[in-house]
């Protein structure tokens, strides 16, 4: 508490006065390593980020700075996995992505696609840890529902089978596990009757 209350006395002004310098891009780090709950000064750092540092920068140095705002997410992560905050960082942090060098005059999406691939490494890496974290969950449905390439549903499948069989009372693969069927059956991929049938098989496995 000592060194929160003098950085959120510097914090709180600057905001006000819309400062997006660097310095209070620098103030905001100290402040949320303290307190990663404090979602406005989340928000004051993603407004110094799209005020006052993307508009001096290239496209590439603004994508190597999203990717040291998604190490420092993910180090807060190690310490406070279920803080909702940092979670919608990282989101924001994905969305805003350069898509990459351009490539015989088009957008290659190199670096869209490589990031969001390794976002769902991370969360497999989360959900490895603690399999019942709801939020890691909620955050890889967001994760595949976005990736630019998309994967196969059926994947999800082989996902939520391991985790299950892992441990049967997951009910957040379990969970999983439903909405994945639900979209197999509003595409039509799967058939309704045999999925239920597999699915009850599952229990006896």
């Amino acid at each position: 508490m000592g060194l929160y209350r003098p950085c959120l006395i510097l914090s709180v002004p600057q905001k006000k006065a819309r400062d997006w310098s660097r310095e209070a891009f620098d103030q905001t780090q100290h402040l949320l390593e303290l307190n990663p709950e404090f979602y406005t000064v989340w928000n004051y750092r993603r407004n110094i980020m799209l005020n006052g540092i993307f508009p001096q920068n290239t496209s590439e140095e603004n994508n190597n700075i999203l990717a040291e705002e998604l190490s420092m997410t993910m180090a807060a992560l190690r310490e406070r996995p279920k803080v909702y905050w940092i979670w919608n960082h990282r989101r924001w942090c994905l969305e805003n992505i350069p898509d990459g060098p351009m490539v015989d005059g088009e957008p290659s999406l190199q670096w869209r696609k490589a990031t969001w691939q390794r976002e769902l490494a991370v969360v497999e890496k989360m959900l490895d840890a603690d399999a019942r974290n709801f939020l890691a969950w909620n955050y890889r449905r967001y994760v595949l529902a976005s990736m630019p390439e998309q994967r196969p549903i059926t994947t999800e499948l082989v996902y939520t089978t391991r985790k299950i069989s892992a441990s049967f009372s997951n009910f957040s693969a379990w969970h999983q596990r439903s909405k994945v069927y639900s979209l197999l059956w509003n595409t039509g991929e799967f058939d309704p009757v045999n999925s239920r049938e597999e699915g009850i098989c599952m229990l006896y496995l």
